[in-house]
């Protein structure tokens, strides 16, 4: 099967989808975070809140905050604890 035919058989957004990527040879999509969604999750991943990220990385809560959902909605996570399990399960962090 395709990537194609993968996106449109689990009925994944295209908006979601620019964030996926396929292996032909697996078979297999996988979630592409960003640098900086990586490096936010890490710093979740240590307790730290919005805005002490925000201010760890000179940005603002609200972009802070933007970043997480990004990553909920990329990972199909329910909240911020299963996107960290995720994340660990995944070996992101």
């Amino acid at each position: 099967m395709d990537y194609q035919s993968n996106i449109q058989k689990h009925g994944i957004p295209e908006d979601v989808a620019g964030s996926l990527k396929y292996d032909p040879f697996s078979g297999r999509i996988s979630v592409v975070l960003t640098g900086r969604e990586l490096e936010v999750l890490c710093l979740v991943g240590e307790g730290m809140t919005s805005d002490e990220i925000g201010c760890a990385l000179h940005l603002s809560t609200a972009t802070i905050q933007s970043h997480r959902k990004n990553m909920l909605t990329k990972t199909g996570a329910r909240n911020g604890a299963n996107l960290i399990w995720l994340a660990c399960k995944q070996g992101w962090i």
